[in-house]
């Protein structure tokens, strides 16, 4: 019986979740799901220098009839740069990335899971088919101010002779990420914790048109046949804190007034990481804003950041030039005016011949 294997990463508003359920064969007529799973998979928390936070995590066994050694292990993690892991999008595993650190900074050596590194699980529906792990994070008196992030890693190890067929084997794995913030202790008010900015904004999807665009040299992000409906930016978090991304996009005309809109997705922006973002704009104008757009416009991307006094504003500025219905428009009316001509000539002929 061959080897099936499911895979599940997922990421939730500041976390990322990595499960892995397997179908594996049994010795039995049929496959029988394998899998582990905890009771949290997110702590966002926050502890001063020389604090601690103790708190516990429960490991499950979703197995029916095979009782599981878990392994348990501890990674220092980022997110890629330039990765597009949402909050509420399915996260790939190259979208994370476990780093090092030097000693110092370590954040791994601040846990305390009370020696146990491996745990066995019962079979499902059994008194033994999870274990409570306790865990307290103790934070050094002299560390720096800053985000710090663990993952605790849960892995399964499946039995050698639970596997029927030779090739690959891969064991199920959980696990729950720590985000960790190390206040500032500093109240002279002379450093700024959080920070960003937009490194790029630009339209998306549609093509400028290169002829036109060098007519219109005030529209530096091209020119378009239609308005602007998708953005990309590009944000960099040049603080020492992650935070939650939040803001907008607005479009304006060349009047001033507001005729799209879009919200940014939410995206947790971890220090010294780019982050790329899909912002789509609704249009909110009339019929003829709808239908029919031309002339100037503005883009205005507004990036919220926590504690900061104002709010991180990009502008760009594009033009919307619908050639080819203006040169169908065009057409008909030159359509219509020879036909009306011609009528009107030959109106005459008839009512100028004598009887």
């Amino acid at each position: 019986m061959k080897v099936l294997i499911f895979t599940t990463y997922c990421l939730s508003f500041a976390v990322l979740l990595l499960t892995t359920y397997y179908l594996l064969p049994t010795y039995s007529a049929s496959a029988e799901a394998i899998g582990i799973a905890i009771t949290q998979t997110t702590y966002n928390i926050e502890v001063l220098p020389g604090d601690s936070y103790s708190g516990q995590i429960t490991v499950f066994n979703q197995s029916e009839n095979l009782p599981l050694p878990v392994n348990l292990k501890l990674n220092l993690w980022n997110i890629r740069e330039n990765s597009d892991l949402s909050a509420e999008a399915s996260a790939q595993a190259d979208d994370i990335e476990f780093v090092t650190a030097e000693e110092a900074l370590n954040a791994t050596k601040w846990f305390d899971v009370g020696g146990v590194s491996s745990y066995l699980l019962g079979a499902k529906d059994t008194p033994e088919e999870d274990r409570q792990v306790n865990f307290t994070i103790n934070v050094p008196a002299e560390t720096p101010p800053g985000s710090y992030f663990v993952i605790m890693r849960f892995s399964a190890v499946i039995p050698p002779h639970y596997y029927t067929e030779l090739g690959p084997r891969a064991n199920p794995e959980i696990a729950a990420l720590f985000f960790i913030r190390v206040p500032n202790l500093n109240l002279d008010g002379a450093t700024n914790d959080y920070n960003a900015e937009i490194s790029e904004l630009t339209p998306k999807g549609q093509e400028s048109i290169d002829f036109l665009a060098r007519i219109f040299p005030a529209a530096e992000a091209g020119v378009f046949e239609d308005i602007v409906k998708e953005m990309t930016a590009r944000v960099r978090n040049t603080g020492i804190y992650h935070f939650a991304a939040s803001g907008t996009v607005t479009i304006h005309n060349m009047f001033g007034v507001e005729v799209a809109r879009g919200e940014l997705p939410k995206k947790i922006m971890l220090p010294n990481r780019t982050r790329a973002f899909d912002i789509t704009v609704q249009n909110e104008g009339g019929f003829l804003a709808r239908n029919f757009n031309l002339g100037p416009y503005t883009a205005t991307m507004v990036l919220e950041v926590p504690d900061s006094a104002s709010p991180i504003v990009e502008t760009i500025h594009f033009w919307a030039f619908p050639w080819k219905a203006l040169l169908a428009s065009l057409f008909a009316i030159v359509v219509v005016v020879i036909f009306h001509r011609r009528v009107w000539l030959a109106a005459r002929v008839l009512i100028s011949r004598k009887p």
